[in-house]
C-alpha cells in the first residue's frame, strides 16, 4: 500500500501558554510553520500529521516556556531590537526560539524541518490584567491627590500673599490721604476746618 504525506508547508497554532515573568503571568499566543523533510522517518517516528503536531506542541512550547522564563523581562519579550538595541529584544527571541525547536526536531529525528515561528500575541492573564489596572488606577488615584494637594496650597499661599499685598496697598493709600490732608491743613487750617464742618453738616 502507497502513503501519501503532504509536501506543502503545514501549520502549526499553538495553544495560549501562561508563563510567569516578572513575577506575574503573561499569556503567549504563538504560530509556526513546518513540512515534512523525511517521509520514510516521519512515519516510523509520528506515523501521520497529527502525531507530529503533538510532537510539535511538546517541544515548541517547551522551548518558548525555557527561553520567555530564562529572560524574565517583560521588556525584552515585547520591545523590538529597533528600541532595546542590537542583539536584545523580541527579534532576539524568536530567532533563539526558532533555533532551540530546530535543534530539539534534529535531536528527535522525526522527519520534521522546522520553517517559522512567530508571536502572536502577548498579553496579561485576565487575571492578572484586573491586578494591572487596580495598580494604574491606584498609582493615578496617588498622583491625583498629590496634585489637589499641591493645588491646595497653593492656593493658599496665592490668597495670602493677595491678602497681604491688599493690606500694603490700603495701608500706602491711607497714608497717602493723610499726608494729603495734612499738607492741607498746613496751608491753609481755617479753610480745611470750614470744609471738615461743611462735610459734617451735609452728612
Amino acid at each position: 500500500s502507497v502513503i501519501m504525506f503532504d509536501k506543502r508547508i503545514l501549520e502549526w497554532d499553538g495553544d495560549n501558554s501562561e508563563i510567569p515573568v516578572e513575577g506575574k503571568k503573561i499569556s503567549v499566543e504563538a504560530f509556526a510553520r513546518w513540512r515534512i523533510s523525511d517521509p520514510q522517518t516521519f512515519y516510523t517516528r509520528v506515523i501521520n500529521e497529527n502525531g507530529a503536531q503533538t510532537r510539535l506542541d511538546d517541544i515548541i512550547n517547551g522551548v518558548v516556556r525555557d527561553e520567555i522564563t530564562g529572560t524574565n523581562n517583560l521588556q525584552l519579550v515585547i520591545a523590538d531590537t529597533k528600541t532595546l538595541g542590537e542583539g536584545k529584544g523580541r527579534t532576539k527571541l524568536i530567532n533563539d526560539i526558532r533555533e532551540n525547536v530546530q535543534k530539539r526536531l534534529n535531536e528527535s529525528d522525526i522527519g520534521v524541518e522546522f520553517l517559522d515561528f512567530q508571536i502572536k500575541r502577548i498579553n496579561y492573564t485576565a487575571k492578572v490584567r484586573q491586578s494591572v489596572f487596580a495598580e494604574i488606577r491606584a498609582s493615578q488615584n496617588k498622583i491625583s491627590k498629590e496634585y489637589r494637594s499641591e493645588g491646595d496650597k497653593l492656593a493658599l499661599i496665592i490668597e495670602s500673599e493677595a491678602y497681604r499685598r491688599a493690606k500694603e496697598i490700603k495701608a500706602r493709600a491711607e497714608a497717602k490721604v493723610k499726608r494729603i490732608k495734612g499738607k492741607a491743613f498746613s496751608k491753609d487750617a481755617d479753610f480745611y476746618n470750614f470744609t471738615k464742618s461743611l462735610e459734617a453738616l451735609e452728612a
